[in-house]
């Protein structure tokens, strides 16, 4: 049985009872099990309260088997020799890199820590050599996504001492400037207001558009915030300044995810963000739909949600606001948003057939979506969405019942590379890389690789 701090509290004034009665032995044995509370309160919550970011990124994990650590150094050395921020590879890097970045990190695996470093050494270097230009031209969301891992990687060095000298001064300064210009000086993807940061600050105040979704706070709005606020966090861990900007953007996502009009509590104490919000954006415009048909039409949800694929990253937002928070009512706020976004996904991940798969939506509803992103009649529907789950991002919610989802899907492996995977890319048609592309990932092991990672992030 394990005591926490309330239960100290109660025994602190039994302690004081029995001494004052002159039962001293009692006394005694009470203040002994109070030591050991402190102890293993210290030990399983890092002095922190439970599923805070401080308390997460300094969580240790489980190292793998020797076997599994040789793949993983393989899979890490031949694709961190790569420049993966380039418009083939930035966004998939930031996706599918990120669960294994943070397993070197935890599981202090030195090898798999030098590859990230010299991965974001090179592109430091690139990127200061005249390299600007090129990666400017990727897409905003690719940009962003391969910033953010950057910045992650930032605050992984800073969150203890044994990898401070892996730090990359250079990297930090391209992506602060980088992303305090992308909040500040450049237009939202609506082209609605002449900045990010007034097109939040429009949306706070309730400003009604031409269309709903330009109301829409996006994932790329969310990663510029979170991205500042790693920066935040790695300020204060070094000593570093700590801008108006960066202030300024901690201010924005504390007001957006505290907002009533932006946020809604189910009655299962689910979360729920910018409700109908989406409901004429073209992604979402078939969402009626259960099934794509020939003669399918347009059924939009007036109570559309985000799709569970893209709101995995709100995982690891969440830790990046609170790890920028100023006060208790702040963290408490994002640890309350964590908590209910479990609670949330459980309505959303389903075991179907022996295997978890998650639902089209973050409000547990299955529809259409993307219907001719990218070729005609093609979209997602059902379960289908359940490729994103592979990418390891839910574990870092920090909640034992999602350790053990990703435990049920690694001992699939090997998946087939074919219809009857559960978790097969249907739709990506771009080029990419062979350990990212669904039709190659799932044979050459860099699948697998990413949920060990994820398996033993769980193991803390």
């Amino acid at each position: 049985m394990l005591f926490y701090p309330a239960d100290a509290h109660y025994m602190d004034m039994r302690v004081m009872r029995y001494i004052y009665s002159g039962n001293r032995k009692a006394a005694i044995r009470i203040f002994a099990l109070l030591l050991a509370t402190v102890i293993v309160t210290d030990i399983f919550t890092g002095c922190t309260a439970k599923g805070d970011a401080g308390d997460y990124y300094s969580l240790g994990c489980k190292k793998l088997k020797s076997a599994d650590e040789e793949k993983l150094h393989e899979y890490l050395e031949d694709l961190c020799s790569q420049k993966l921020w380039d418009s083939v590879n930035a966004s998939d890097a930031g996706n599918y890199m990120m669960i294994p970045m943070h397993y070197a990190f935890k599981a202090q695996d030195d090898a798999a820590v030098k590859s990230y470093r010299d991965m974001f050494d090179s592109f430091t270097k690139d990127y200061l050599s005249g390299g600007e230009a090129a990666f400017d031209e990727l897409s905003k969301v690719s940009r962003l996504q391969f910033l953010y891992l950057g910045s992650q990687y930032l605050v992984l060095c800073s969150s203890g001492e044994k990898y401070t000298d892996m730090f990359l001064p250079d990297l930090y300064d391209i992506i602060l400037n980088y992303t305090e210009k992308e909040l500040y000086e450049k237009a939202p993807s609506w082209k609605t207001e002449d900045t990010v940061e007034k097109h939040l600050e429009e949306v706070l105040n309730g400003k009604e558009y031409e269309y709903h979704y330009y109301s829409w706070i996006t994932d790329g709005d969310l990663f510029i915030l979170a991205i500042l606020c790693d920066c935040t966090y790695v300020a204060g861990k070094r000593n570093l300044p700590v801008t108006d900007e960066m202030k300024k953007a901690q201010i924005l996502a504390y007001e957006i995810l505290n907002s009533e009009e932006l946020n809604t509590v189910t009655e299962e104490d689910g979360w729920l963000m910018q409700v109908g919000v989406m409901q004429d954006y073209k992604d979402y415009l078939y969402a009626g739909n259960t099934e794509i048909t020939g003669d399918m039409e347009i059924c939009p949800r007036e109570d559309i949600t985000w799709d569970v694929s893209h709101f995995r990253r709100m995982a690891a937002f969440l830790n990046s606001y609170e790890s920028a928070a100023e006060t208790e009512e702040e963290k408490n706020l994002y640890r309350l948003r964590r908590d209910q976004l479990s609670n949330q996904l459980k309505k959303c991940f389903v075991n179907q057939n022996g295997s978890w798969v998650s639902t089209s939506f973050m409000d547990g509803t299955n529809g259409v979506f993307r219907y001719e992103y990218h070729e005609e009649g093609v979209g997602l529907t059902g379960y289908e969405h359940s490729s994103s789950i592979i990418s390891g991002w839910w574990v870092l919610l920090n909640q034992k019942w999602i350790d053990d989802v990703y435990k049920d899907i690694l001992e699939g492996f090997p998946y087939p590379c074919d219809e009857t995977n559960p978790y097969l890319d249907r739709t990506t048609v771009r080029e990419q890389n062979v350990y990212f592309d669904s039709d190659t990932a799932w044979d050459n092991g860099a699948y697998e690789c990413v949920v060990k990672c994820a398996v033993q992030l769980g193991k803390r």
